[in-house]
């Protein structure tokens, strides 16, 4: 139930309101229905005294069904548009928080467990928008009016409703606990065989080139048998409820005809009690109808709940304001600090590194397995060293909001990502493509905003009236106004996605805005370009980039998926334009650039690189030996878990060490 609250907690507002306000509306449905019997009675019973069937109760009945249509109409049309709007905020908020998620987390699941979530579970979730809860709240009220309306004309009426009521309830209960571990089961075994459906769909030329399909598809077959179980355990619980209460209904109703024919013979009773006691029959289960369906949706909607606040629960220091902090000057160098972690499968492995990268490109060699790929996590903050720490500059690497880490570093990765778009698609990103001329005036605009932002943010600090956590309501809703200021103030964690409200602590919060008012201005200037180069791509740039790497025969063709209309160098090309396109960054990381290259290729791509990165630095991690001599300044060669050696490339030739051995390797090999 708690996940169900924190569930509510995400949703704006002016949503909860509009959800309440929909439910008053619906109210007056089962004010309707409750009524509607009464007024059949008496237009029954008038009639047969009166001898008249076109009295005031057939007019009445006829405008409350009129209304009672319009209500419904209403309520059920309102709930609908409600749900789309609730569904798009979720789609966008999960979609940003998959986006923002370490590609080692994305990799550990795979992409259809996260399809999964923003499909099935956003829609699952979404479902709890419904009349449903409304429904159960006002049949059971509609239902004690009943009660007290059966009491008055029979208490042995009265007594059979009421064990109907209670056996029906005691058995939907019971059953409905039961089944909600049946459909945990369910939804666990298909998220299962989505992934692995995917995968070997992604697959399948391994599949026919290399082994026969059958195996496969018996692999698959047994994993949905899995699922299938626990469908079919679900479908066979969830459906008995609705069956045994419809056999007491029947078994009830039968008696309630006998018993009320009875009185109406002997003159007890009207014919218009007869006909409304037959109507609330009907009307009296329905708790139990809204009962099962809300403990149905509960219990669907709890898992996927789960799920779904799993991804949004912050797991970096993202929400932790007390040691957060932003370099007040550019950023000269990057060390390793007695560093220490573990890497390999069975994490037995240890690694111990002490450097410091100066305004220099440094080269990162090593046997495979030596820890290179862990290196890199440490850097981009996807592991956690055991001691030691990584600086730039003063500060602690771990205590940078993330999305500013992710902004000044460059990264060349080693598994390129290519969408099933065009070239243009692909170097952009989406973002707006503007010529050189108008740059001025964007970056003009953005200071400006920034500028009324931190005049705003001052006198919102300075404030002695108002508490902390008022102060940082009123501060998001003024940003929640500049999808600008939200990207950019978002980028150092000054902007907090309403998710995350409950979590925060005002003190450090406001304290952290205090650092950020009275030194704005040191990174005033990095924060708009930032802020451009995530938004804009400069035309005769983009241009340059295309030339210079002969992309142009790519243009106007789809890569495919994963780029595979394309070749392999193709992708590298792809993959370093986007490289060499992104101006916002104070260090580089190549990590294995250009291979599956043809020799003619990697020489002009190292000679193109070798041009872009003068004046830069940066880590360049590659065993390829003629791109780490050219692009790199000095050499740290990893072996057996430590710094072996260090020097330039031509000092490591002439030691007799491990650089010369690998180096002289490769060069044989070539030979």
């Amino acid at each position: 139930m708690k996940s169900l609250l924190k569930f509510f907690k995400l949703l704006p507002l002016k949503y909860i309101i509009s959800y309440f306000i929909i439910g008053v509306i619906f109210s007056v449905v089962f004010v309707l229905e409750y009524f509607s019997p009464l007024i059949q009675k008496n237009l029954i019973d008038t009639a047969i005294r009166d001898k008249n069937i076109f009295n005031d109760s057939l007019f009445h009945l006829i405008y409350l069904y009129i209304l009672y249509a319009i209500f419904v109409f209403t309520a059920t049309l309102s709930i609908s548009f409600l749900r789309i709007k609730v569904g798009k905020l979720f789609y966008s908020v999960f979609l940003k928080k998959i986006f923002s998620l370490k590609k080692t987390a994305i990799q550990k699941k795979g992409t259809g467990y996260y399809y999964d979530i923003l499909s099935k579970d956003k829609e699952s979730a979404v479902a709890l928008i419904s009349l449903s809860f409304f429904s159960l709240l006002f049949s059971i009220i509609q239902t004690c009016f009943i009660l007290v309306m059966i009491w008055k004309w029979s208490r042995i009426l009265f007594i059979i409703f009421m064990i109907v009521l209670f056996s029906s309830i005691i058995i939907t209960s019971i059953l409905a606990l039961f089944n909600r571990n049946n459909y945990l089961n369910m939804r666990k075994n298909g998220t299962t065989l989505a992934n692995e459906t995917i995968d070997a769909i992604s697959n399948n030329f391994s599949i026919q080139n290399f082994l026969s399909s059958s195996i496969f598809q018996n692999l698959l077959t047994k994993k949905y048998a899995f699922f299938e179980k626990y469908m079919r355990r679900y479908i066979y619980i969830a459906t008995s409820p609705q069956i045994i209460v419809s056999i007491i209904k029947t078994v009830a109703f039968v008696f309630t005809i006998v018993y009320s024919l009875n009185l109406v013979i002997s003159g007890e009773m009207t014919y218009g009690i007869l006909l409304a006691i037959i109507s609330y029959f009907q009307m009296i289960l329905k708790p139990i109808e809204n009962f099962h369906s809300v403990m149905n949706n509960i219990a669907e909607s709890e898992v996927s709940i789960k799920r779904l606040l799993n991804l949004i629960n912050p797991k970096t220091n993202q929400l932790n304001y007390q040691d957060k902090v932003i370099p007040l000057n550019s950023i000269n160098n990057l060390t390793f600090k007695d560093v220490y972690f573990e890497y390999g499968n069975s994490k037995k492995q240890k690694h111990y590194l002490d450097f410091k990268i100066e305004d220099e490109k440094v080269g990162i060699v090593g046997i495979s397995g030596e820890g290179k790929t862990t290196l890199l996590k440490l850097l981009y903050l996807e592991e956690v060293a055991k001691e030691g720490n990584i600086f730039l500059d003063d500060t602690i690497l771990g205590n940078l909001p993330i999305s500013y880490f992710q902004a000044i570093f460059n990264i060349y990765p080693q598994n390129l990502e290519i969408f099933n778009k065009d070239l243009l698609f692909n170097l952009t990103l989406g973002k707006k493509v503007i010529p050189n001329s108008t740059v001025d005036r964007y970056l003009k605009d953005y200071q400006n905003r920034l500028q009324l932002f931190f005049d705003y943010l001052e006198k919102e600090l300075q404030n002695s009236n108002i508490s902390n956590s008022k102060k940082f309501i009123k501060i998001q809703k003024y940003l929640e106004k500049d999808d600008f200021l939200k990207e950019i103030l978002g980028v150092i964690d000054v902007y907090v996605e309403s998710y995350h409200i409950y979590e925060i602590n005002f003190d450090t919060y406001i304290k952290y805005l205090d650092f950020i008012v009275n030194n704005w201005s040191h990174f005033a200037i990095s924060l708009i370009e930032i802020g451009f180069n995530k938004n804009f791509i400069v035309e005769e740039k983009l241009q340059k980039v295309i030339k210079d790497l002969n992309l142009e025969k790519l243009e106007g063709r789809d890569f495919g998926e994963n780029g595979q209309n394309i070749s392999g160098g193709e992708k590298q090309k792809v993959g370093f334009a986007r490289f060499l396109l992104k101006n916002s960054s104070s260090f580089f990381v190549l990590d294995e650039p250009f291979t599956n290259l043809d020799a003619l290729t990697e020489n002009e791509m190292i000679k193109i690189a070798k041009e872009q990165l003068q004046g830069k630095k940066g880590l360049i991690i590659s065993h390829n030996f003629t791109l780490i001599n050219n692009l790199s300044d000095s050499i740290i060669v990893i072996h057996e878990g430590k710094i072996a050696q260090k020097g330039t490339h031509q000092d490591l030739i002439e030691e007799d060490g491990i650089y010369s051995t690998l180096y002289n390797s490769q060069k044989k090999s070539k030979k």
